[in-house]
């Protein structure tokens, strides 16, 4: 046979390939961009690739379990077929002449298809070592089984002789009648301790690692920013609360056994499952935690169908079992486990959050809510921030109580006044500072509150001129770094020599791990269950501050200071005084006389209760004989609701004791640091500074007002904005233009 001659290029061939070549030399030398026009995040990139994976991992398992399945009901299903036909064309002698052998077997093959046993081949008296799925057989039901069999073979088995079968199968096949038989029937179990343990352990792992452990990780790898602690100070409580939890209740479900162990195995996987799907998908209707009630009422739709499809995934677990226990036994395992590693890919992509630790200024730093009640004999200027102050609420209480603002001697209330933001990040920053947030997006809170701080602000300014500065603030909220508040907030303690004991640490940890374990639960539980676990997010933060840091609850305790306390005026330079209260904010815990109550009062109660510390605190001004010299500003940051109106009550110094008035002037929150500044006697050149006081603004001199609406995106930062303008008075919703 002949071979094919090598082959060879021509020098044409050879010509054209040199010639593609040098060109596609040039075209990557100069065809190649050298700039990037587009930038993925590698950490989204690698988060996306995971999910990727993990779907694709997911199906793939799937569809190999379904297609086994599959594969395995046809196969069963022949062989009954076959062993059918097979029963029908046996002859009837062969059936009589081998009556006690076939009896035998029938016995074995019945007791087999009972689920007691399986048998290696028909006549063998040794029943396998592996029972059925991967549970084995108790030694003494094995031993039992054998002797009956033994005892057939020696006497023999005649056909009429065929109910003693019930004689030889164990008890828990026999039909139940007493009470007694029925908890044996029930409890009955083929699967050993060690079997039932293991699939109890894993379970049980997989939801306390997603409700106890990633639960609670997830949230404050979120807000880290706005949380005073770090995660080396409560993991170790953690983890000891959660192994000790997992033990408890794995002990106490493999301790079960049989149909009981089966169904609440079944509970506890389906509502796993639910949870994990719930913290997915469906908790998007409701928004974020804010420490604003939620209108429960209003979810009635969502609330049953959520419900709905909770009991559907509890019922299909129970489903799956019934049809094929072997089945449910490798679900089971297979969704504990991938919900187990799809949460710690979760954790990983945030760890640089979980791990990030911070500065020793900011953990040893503690604003201190000292001083509060001590003022100057001299000169005073108080401003009462009322957090969600809307100008709606001031009318409610009046028509409830039409005189009861009289008690503002010297006051003035300016109804037409806004503040430019509608939450309190960025609100009080900007009108501390006159940064505006929308000038530097994207952004995250803690950048801009730093960024806000770390310029000279009109504090600075009254600190030059020797005033006593108390600032009273909510750290993530209104400042983000302690440091930045050094030389300016008269009550800042350096705490770092003076630690609290172990036990008070312990407590602290344990009190932070329940607060944010219920956290956890109102994130997994279903919509209709979510009220129970409501709690302000303002309680976390709280469980692990200082006993002396200042919180915006101070609230709840400001009246019963004032009664037992009391001011003082033993000062002598001037003292200015910033404080941030929770005002008519949701939760409500005042009753209208200003004292803390157990349960939920309202928002007018709440603001009752709010102007009556203040009139208590005006009353020992006056006592003290320094009210004239003090200026007081009662005022919000922002309101109930996007177009609201925030309340103003400004009391000037050496005010005569005149009836409350009211001003028409339109003012914003542009107007308080220049309304300080002039009441201090103290000129700056700050930012802030800029523009008029309240005193001095009316409809021809103040400039067009703006309401900036912000938006987040999906990682947290403020992206985006919206702008109104207010042409007029801001009541008058016709007088709010929407702005692209």
């Amino acid at each position: 046979m002949s071979k094919h001659p090598p082959l060879r290029l021509s020098s044409k061939n050879h010509c054209f390939y040199k010639r593609m070549l040098a060109l596609w030399v040039v075209l990557l030398a100069l065809g190649v961009p050298r700039f990037a026009y587009a930038y993925i995040d590698p950490a989204t990139t690698t988060y996306l690739i995971q999910i990727a994976t993990a779907i694709i991992i997911t199906v793939g398992v799937s569809f190999t379990i379904v297609l086994y399945r599959f594969r395995m009901l046809f196969t069963k299903l022949w062989v009954r077929l076959s062993s059918l036909a097979t029963r029908r064309t046996r002859p009837a002698e062969e059936t009589s002449s081998g009556s006690t052998k076939s009896k035998l077997s029938d016995i074995k093959e019945r007791a087999c298809d009972s689920g007691v046993e399986h048998y290696t081949e028909e006549g063998s008296a040794v029943p396998p070592s592996k029972a059925y799925g991967f549970a084995y057989q108790d030694a003494k039901k094995r031993a039992e089984l054998k002797q009956a069999f033994e005892a057939l073979e020696q006497q023999g088995l005649a056909p009429d002789e065929s109910k003693s079968f019930n004689q030889v199968v164990p008890r828990a096949r026999q039909e139940a009648s007493t009470l007694k038989e029925r908890w044996a029937d029930a409890s009955y179990d083929s699967r050993s301790f060690r079997h039932r343990l293991g699939l109890a352990a894993l379970i049980n792992a997989s939801l306390i690692f997603t409700v106890i452990i990633f639960g609670p990780l997830e949230m404050f790898a979120g807000s880290r920013v706005e949380l005073p602690f770090d995660l080396v100070d409560f993991l170790p409580s953690l983890a000891l609360f959660a192994v000790g939890l997992f033990v408890v209740l794995t002990g106490a479900l493999a301790l079960l056994r049989g149909r009981l162990y089966n169904t609440v195995l079944c509970i506890i996987t389906g509502l796993l499952l639910a949870c994990y799907i719930q913290a997915l998908f469906f908790n998007g209707i409701i928004g974020e935690l804010t420490g604003d009630s939620i209108p429960w009422h209003e979810y009635g739709t969502a609330t049953l169908v959520n419900l709905g499809i909770w009991i559907a995934i509890v019922v299909g677990v129970l489903v799956v079992h019934f049809l094929s226990p072997k089945a449910w036994q490798y679900v089971t395992v297979f969704v504990g486990s991938l919900i187990i590693a799809t949460q710690m890919v979760g954790l990983l992509s945030v760890s640089e959050e979980l791990t990030k630790v911070r500065p020793l200024g900011e953990r040893s730093l503690v604003l201190t809510s000292e001083g509060m009640l001590e003022l100057s004999s001299q000169k005073n200027i108080v401003v009462f921030l009322l957090d969600t102050l809307d100008g709606h609420l001031i009318n409610d209480v009046r028509k409830i109580e039409p005189h009861f603002f009289d008690e503002l001697e010297g006051f003035t209330e300016f109804d037409d006044n806004i503040t430019r933001y509608i939450v309190t990040m960025p609100s009080v920053a900007y009108s501390f500072t006159g940064m505006k947030l929308e000038d530097d997006l994207p952004i995250s809170d803690a950048d801009f509150l730093n960024r806000a701080f770390d310029q000279r602000i009109f504090i600075d300014d009254l600190v030059t001129a020797g005033w006593n500065t108390k600032l009273y603030l909510s750290e993530g909220y209104d400042y983000a770094s302690k440091v930045l508040l050094q030389g300016r907030a008269s009550n800042l303690r350096d705490t770092s020599q003076h630690k609290g004991t172990s036990i008070q640490n312990l407590g602290s940890s344990f009190t932070l791990i329940k607060r944010l374990t219920v956290l956890s639960m109102y994130r997994h539980a279903p919509i209709g269950l979510k009220p129970a676990f409501w709690m302000s997010s303002a309680e976390v933060s709280q469980a692990m501050i200082n006993r002396h840091s200042f919180t915006s609850d101070y609230q709840k305790d400001f009246m019963n200071d004032l009664l037992t306390e009391g001011l003082s005026a033993d000062i002598a330079e001037p003292v200015f005084v910033y404080l941030h209260l929770d005002g008519p904010h949701r939760p409500h815990y005042l009753d209208a006389s200003g004292f803390s109550v157990e349960g939920n009062t309202d928002l007018v109660v709440e603001t009752q209760g709010c102007f009556s510390i203040i009139y208590e605190y005006i009353r020992q001004l006056k006592e003290l004989g320094i009210y004239d010299d003090t200026c007081i500003i009662i005022t919000g940051d922002h309101g109930n609701h996007r177009q609201s109106t925030i309340a103003l009550f400004y009391k000037p110094v050496d005010s005569s004791l005149e009836p409350l008035a009211v001003s028409t002037a339109p003012v914003d929150d542009s107007h308080l640091v220049p309304t300080l500044l002039e009441q201090a006697g103290v000129s700056s050149s700050v930012m802030a500074a800029e523009g008029f006081s309240y005193s001095q603004v009316s409809p021809e001199n103040t400039p067009l007002r703006e309401r900036i609406l912000m938006q987040r995106d999906p990682a947290g930062m403020m992206s985006s904005y919206t702008t109104y303008e207010i042409r007029g008075r801001a009541a008058n919703l016709d007088n709010w233009q929407l702005l692209d």
